[in-house]
């Protein structure tokens, strides 16, 4: 049955109801079944080419309404391929949408030719949308350009034609299914990094050109085809005048009051900053940033050239030494704003830091970052003047100051110390100073003095069950008793069976470096730290045996003889084999096999880690006169668990 014959069956039943519901005012009633689907349509996705064997580019999407042609949410449509074998529907069902829309992907069969899927709504009346596709062996011969070359457009648009190629295969006839890899060349993008050929043969992008003017390709390929790669060549043409741009950046620096020593040079440009070839254009120049009060020396407007160029002869810059910024405009167009130029003044009149001092360094030894400072006017510029002695002490702290106190400046205004060092400990500063020259001070310096044994600690646990972690915490402290942070520590542990973590730790402010010791090895253990050739402690860490484990605990069990007392030794031992000397555990022992099978043995805890068990054999078999004994502890069996005990008449 097509969609219009079920739409007519069903009106046919609905037709009278809905009259009786106009007659009675009833409008906009509706009715139970106007809300169920009676149409689905193809929305897209059919009519595709591509690979045997391989996913279309586009997915399946199917549109179900109800009779009054609004879109039907929440149902099931079930989609199946009916030709193409060995193709297939991801997901096989989908659900529709709040538009009624409902998509999967289709994977090719393995046979040439037209294929086809197939959608129904799941439930309710029969209603159906087919799908077709194209599928090729994917494999051409040629690759051939068909139109969209030669084309200019703007620089930064899109171009008015698509570009489009076709292949062919060995005979000379389209082949559809054909992946085409596209790649913009010179700037730019293509529509898509790859299409697939239809089934003429044909494919294509849409080219948007880069920014800069001039020639720019595109490029299709298709692997191992005739004619590949093929080249589209487009031309981004120049668009109108925009703004402005900096060709030549003014100097950097300069004295107060004197023509640039680089002068600007200023490029009228279009929206994609290609350059403009405009003659006559003034272009002004005016101070962007800065301290107030400065002006411009020289000549402050300049016309363009016929390359559409502004170029500067004798701008400078008169006002206080500081940081300026210039500003240059023009009618109608963008103005431009040029690098930071500083500009200098005045003699020496204090001195400034350049590289502080290390914010810490050991006691003795020199600053692994040595200080250096330099000369500067009254509002901060520096001034390059060489030879000015620049001498440096401790403006705080206690201790003293060692190495070379007394620097020139270099040519560039600087005086750069060397082999500073301070002999003390704390915080401490130095201050720099210079004949006729205002002071500067240096940021803080921490001086860290030297470990010493007899004042730094070890704390850890007196004893330590075996296997199980515990925390040693080493203390660093001068002297004086002033812990020491930053220091890089050691701790080693006697014996055999150890671990330790991490294998050196930094201690913190307080000075201390937290360790994590354990050990599998129940014996006395010796601690000691090393820190800057410095040994510390030594302090002792019992390790003691751990609780009884069925798996290390071993039984001594004898042959027996009738009638009399069989007596089997157990040593208990922990899950490392250390030897447990406390009683505690729960032993049990019962004959499981041979002529004495039942028997419960008794257990005697020695409280010294043994246990006695015991029993009397009454049987011997002259078949089987061999008791099978299982000794558990804790309910798991001990090591050789079950034992054999030979019984004798």
């Amino acid at each position: 049955m097509t969609n219009q014959q079920q739409d007519r069956f069903r009106w046919f039943f609905i037709g009278p109801a809905v009259a009786l519901a106009a007659a009675c005012g009833a409008d906009d009633l509706v009715l139970p079944d106007q809300t169920e689907p009676t149409r689905i349509e193809v929305v897209s996705g059919t009519n595709q080419a591509g690979s045997i064997g391989t996913m279309l580019a586009e997915p399946l999407v199917v549109r179900v309404t109800d009779s009054r042609a609004r879109p039907v949410s929440g149902r099931e449509v079930a989609f199946r391929v009916v030709s193409g074998l060995g193709g297939a529907v991801l997901p096989d069902t989908a659900r529709t949408d709040a538009d009624g829309r409902a998509s999967v992907r289709w994977v090719l069969g393995e046979s040439e030719g037209t294929q086809q899927v197939r959608a129904q709504v799941v439930g309710g009346i029969d209603l159906t949308a087919s799908f077709t596709a194209t599928a090729g062996a994917g494999v051409a011969a040629s690759v051939e350009q068909v139109r969209g070359n030669g084309q200019t457009a703007t620089a930064g648009s899109t171009l008015a034609d698509s570009l489009v190629v076709r292949t062919r295969d060995a005979q000379g006839a389209p082949v559809g299914g054909i992946t085409v890899v596209w790649t913009a060349v010179g700037g730019g993008s293509v529509s898509a990094p790859s299409t697939v050929t239809g089934p003429d043969g044909t494919t294509g992008v849409r080219r948007t050109l880069g920014p800069t003017a001039g020639a720019q390709q595109t490029v299709a390929t298709v692997e191992g085809a005739a004619g590949s790669p093929v080249t589209f060549t487009s031309t981004a043409a120049v668009g109108e005048a925009g703004r402005l741009v900096i060709q030549i950046e003014p100097a950097s620096s300069s004295p107060s009051g004197v023509a640039f020593s680089r002068q600007p040079q200023v490029q009228l440009v279009d929206a994609n900053g290609n350059p403009v070839a405009r003659t006559g254009l003034a272009v002004s120049a005016e101070i962007a940033s800065g301290p107030a009060g400065a002006t411009l020396v020289g000549s402050t407007t300049v016309s363009t050239n016929d390359q559409g160029l502004a170029v500067f002869g004798n701008l400078g810059i008169s006002g206080a030494s500081a940081t300026y910024t210039l500003n240059f405009t023009a009618a109608n167009v963008a103005g431009a704003i040029s690098q930071p130029i500083s500009i200098s003044a005045g003699a020496a009149a204090a001195l400034a830091m350049v590289t502080q001092p290390s914010a810490s360094t050991p006691t003795g030894s020199p600053f692994a970052q040595q200080p250096a400072v330099r000369l500067v006017d009254a509002i901060g510029n520096p001034v390059a003047r060489a030879g000015v002695t620049v001498t440096v002490g401790l403006a705080s702290g206690s201790g003293s100051l060692s190495g070379t106190t007394s620097v020139p400046t270099d040519g560039s205004g600087v005086a750069r110390f060397s082999d500073l060092a301070i002999s003390g400990s704390g915080d401490h500063t130095l201050i720099f100073a210079a004949s006729g020259l205002a002071t500067v001070v240096s940021a803080t310096v921490n001086v860290i003095g030297a470990p010493s044994a007899s004042t730094s600690t070890i704390a850890a646990p007196a004893t330590l069950p075996a296997g199980v972690s515990g925390v040693a915490v080493v203390t660093v402290r001068t002297a004086s008793g002033v812990p020491l942070g930053g220091k890089t520590v050691t701790l080693q542990m006697s014996g055999t069976g150890n671990s330790i973590s991490p294998a050196s730790g930094i201690t913190n402010g307080a000075g201390e470096a937290a360790f994590t010791i354990s050990s599998t090895k129940a014996e006395s253990k010796s601690l000691t730290a090393t820190v800057d050739g410095v040994t510390i402690g030594p302090v002792t860490v019992s390790v003691q045996a751990g609780p009884a484990h069925a798996s290390e605990t071993t039984a001594d069990v004898p042959d027996g003889r009738r009638f009399r007392e069989t007596v089997i030794t157990v040593q208990a031992y922990d899950e490392f084999g250390n030897i447990v000397r406390t009683g505690g555990a729960v032993v049990s022992g019962e004959v499981i096999g041979g002529p004495n099978e039942g028997i419960q043995l008794v257990v005697d805890d020695r409280e010294d880690g043994t246990y006695l068990l015991s029993y009397i054999p009454l049987f011997s078999d002259d078949d089987d006169d061999t008791d099978r004994i299982e000794i558990l502890l804790g309910g798991a069996p001990i090591k050789g668990s079950p034992f054999s005990s030979k019984i004798r008449r």
